[in-house]
């Protein structure tokens, strides 16, 4: 009640200005903008109000901490408590120091402003501009501020409780040692001075007997135990670990300056882009800095993600991702590389419930196996267990409609069709997914005992023939074939279009340009008629490396004059193949599906003749390699283009800069951020219920593709 009231004067004394109401913690949403703290899997909007809620809101999670802070520090100053919020305050008041650093350098950019009287965070927020986008608060900037907010206002809460059901007096208290140390000496002085006593006597009368030694150490072990469980909930650990959540999104603000300082030379551009161009420092450690050097080989700790927000299916699946990694790279360690690719799989499937019981140990391993030595066979064997064994490929299919074809077929090099089996090693492989018999679709008919659906005739059907192309992910050494049925399944219920999965060469076996020739070759197959029949209107649809291949193959198709589709989609793509560093690259480099190293193995083993470190620069700017980063002149013809990644995802940026280069082209594209989910989401699904919603969003983006064609 006495905070309330100091709290309602300072309200009453201090004028309502806008740098009041900052420090307050009460700064309004600016109006056509959306709530910084989305729920889990609802999309972020690309426009520039939300970007600068975002920042605003942080900005206010900060100050409002500050304000509680202070509130609280005079009266909770001493005892342990009282020593972990001076450290706390410290953290704070550095957050605040940075934060107003990146408004000032990387937001407002003005330097014929004078900023003596604005040397607080509540004086300069006001002078954010708001009326243009901010491409630098879109990205992975955007996921750590929003990171930053979610710890604060948890930090918040905790010291509120603290101020109502914490007593400093109990702390302040003497302990019992004096008394014990009193007692002690006390009873030793007695027996000598007036009992006469010896030394060896009195202390003779302290050692215990076996049975007493028993006891105590039960005692012992009991009073550790209830020491621990009254820790575990004290306030103080609530203290110690909402601290160490603050200090530690602090160091990557700081980290991740470097950088940005990479794209400051790009601010005078009509567009800024979050990835630098590739410099041979990328690739070349002895130009690195050391800071980079420790960041790349040394495991971030597991603190980097807070997971007190997370969902549990997204914590089983990383555990789960773990627990198949560690298996297979056991499974290699024990048969060695000669036996590894006949039993590494068996064996693998063996070790599976030795690391599901100790999931932490296989993380642990995990990450250290990756950094030092990341391996395509067992990455992919590791990978089959999950999404290509027989048994997820049952399950996947018991649990997927039942649709009037879902074979494979094979198209030889040549565009012609093979046949249901492969003749030769080059031979492509193809999977058909429709919900109607492909007689209906060349007479343009539905099956007589059905009814074609009002949705499915506002795109055509059942006269017209779309069809989608799906280039699937895997860092182009693997796949998840398992899944991919079952939502192939679903979407050909609810598109009613014709879907062609290409199954290309995987690396390091099949290498660029070979598979994305091998999904040029199909592509054709099909506008040729390959199908059966002419379609009506094609989309693309591509998920992490089948991103990356799917926009290549529309940089083809326009390089080679060649019939674009009519719109595509891409699933947190890999549009930038070079190791530049970005923000949400160096945030998320820890991410459970795409690590740095797989990003780099990925890289290495798609397209290993990148050259020298001298050429590496030059060479990696081929578009059809890294689709971001081609000419504007080839990204002007390009189709309708819908994007959708996580916030979580190391690719965040890629998405990012591809959608601010088509926009400033004037390019139709939409970007869809999903908060809390990283890459891969497409996996989960089935785990995480954003994941699944997020899933059906792509159905209905494919949905808007075929829909504007017909109109």
């Amino acid at each position: 009640m006495k905070l309330q009231c100091q709290e309602d004067e300072m309200n009453n004394a201090m004028p309502k200005s806008q740098s009041t109401v900052l420090l307050l913690g009460q700064i309004p949403m600016s109006t056509g903008g959306t709530n910084a703290m989305l729920t889990p899997g609802s999309p972020v909007s690309s426009n520039h109000k939300d970007d600068v809620a975002l920042l605003i809101a942080t900005s206010t999670a900060v100050l409002s901490t500050i304000q509680v802070l202070r509130r609280i520090i005079r009266e909770n100053a001493y005892g342990r408590v009282g020593r972990e919020l001076q450290h706390l305050s410290l953290t704070v008041a550095s957050f605040e120091r940075v934060l107003y650093s990146f408004i000032k350098e990387e937001i407002i950019c003005d330097p014929s402003m004078d900023y003596r009287d604005k040397q607080a965070l509540k004086d300069i927020i006001p002078l954010i501009p708001r009326e243009k986008r901010h491409a630098i608060l879109a990205g992975g900037v955007a996921s750590l501020l929003r990171h930053v907010a979610m710890s604060m206002e948890d930090t918040r809460e905790v010291l509120t409780r603290l101020t109502e059901n914490y007593d400093p007096f109990w702390e302040n208290r003497w302990s019992v040692t004096p008394f014990v140390v009193a007692a002690v000496v006390f009873y030793i002085t007695r027996r000598r001075l007036v009992h006469g006593q010896s030394f060896r006597s009195i202390i003779s009368t302290f050692v215990p007997s076996l049975r007493k030694v028993e006891a105590g150490v039960v005692a012992l072990v009991c009073y550790d135990y209830a020491w621990r469980l009254s820790y575990r909930f004290s306030m103080l650990r609530q203290l110690k670990v909402h601290h160490s959540r603050v200090l530690m999104t602090l160091r990557l603000f700081l980290l991740c300056q470097h950088v940005l300082d990479r794209t400051r030379l790009n601010r005078s551009k009509s567009h800024r882009l979050l990835i630098d161009a590739p410099i041979e420092a990328d690739i070349n450690d002895n130009l690195k800095s050391a800071s980079v050097l420790l960041i790349e080989r040394v495991p971030l700790p597991s603190e980097i993600y807070d997971r007190s927000h997370e969902h549990f299916g997204l914590t089983a699946f990383k555990a789960g991702s773990a627990v198949m990694l560690a298996s297979s790279a056991t499974a290699r360690w024990l048969l060695g590389d000669s036996l590894f690719p006949h039993l590494g799989s068996y064996l693998a499937a063996i070790l599976v419930p030795y690391y599901g019981i100790r999931f932490k140990k296989a993380s642990r391993y995990v990450t250290r196996h990756l950094m030092d030595n990341p391996d395509v066979t067992t990455i992919r064997t590791g990978w089959q267990l999950f999404g290509e064994s027989f048994l997820a490929c049952k399950m996947a299919l018991l649990q997927a409609p039942k649709i009037a074809v879902r074979h494979q077929i094979y198209v030889n090099v040549n565009g012609v069709a093979a046949g249901r089996y492969q003749r030769d090693p080059t031979d492509i492989g193809v999977r058909i997914f429709s919900s109607r018999s492909m007689d209906h679709v060349k007479q343009g008919s539905w099956p007589e005992n059905e009814k074609c659906p009002d949705k499915l005739k506002q795109i055509g059907l059942p006269y017209a023939r779309p069809v989608l192309i799906y280039v699937h992910g895997g860092g182009f050494f693997g796949r998840f074939l398992a899944k991919d049925l079952l939502t192939l399944s679903n979407w050909a219920v609810a598109l009613g279009a014709v879907i062609v999965y290409i199954d290309y060469g995987l690396a390091p076996e099949m290498q660029y340009p070979n598979s994305l020739n091998q999904c040029f070759t199909v592509y054709k197959w099909v506008l040729d008629g390959g199908l059966g029949f002419v379609p009506s209107s094609v989309a693309f649809f591509g998920e992490s490396a089948g991103g990356n291949l799917a926009a290549a193959l529309t940089v083809k198709c326009i390089l080679e004059k060649v019939r674009i589709p009519n719109g595509i989609v891409l699933v947190y793509p890999a549009l930038n193949m070079h190791l530049s560093p970005s923000p949400s690259r160096f945030l998320h480099q820890s991410d459970p599906i795409l690590p740095r190293a797989i990003l780099e193995l990925a890289l290495n083993s798609y397209y290993p003749s990148h050259g020298a470190s001298a050429q590496y620069k030059d060479n990696i700017h081929d578009p059809k390699v890294s689709p971001g980063l081609a000419d504007d002149t080839i990204l002007a013809q390009f189709p309708p283009t819908s994007l959708m990644v996580g916030d979580l995802d190391p690719l965040l940026d890629d998405s990012i800069d591809f959608h601010t280069r088509l926009t400033s082209l004037r390019v139709s594209s939409t970007l869809k951020v999903l908060p809390d989910l990283t890459h891969g989401f497409l996996i989960y699904g089935d785990m995480v219920p954003a994941a699944q919603n997020a899933i059906d969003d792509m159905c209905h983006s494919i949905y808007a593709i075929f829909k504007r064609q017909l109109a």
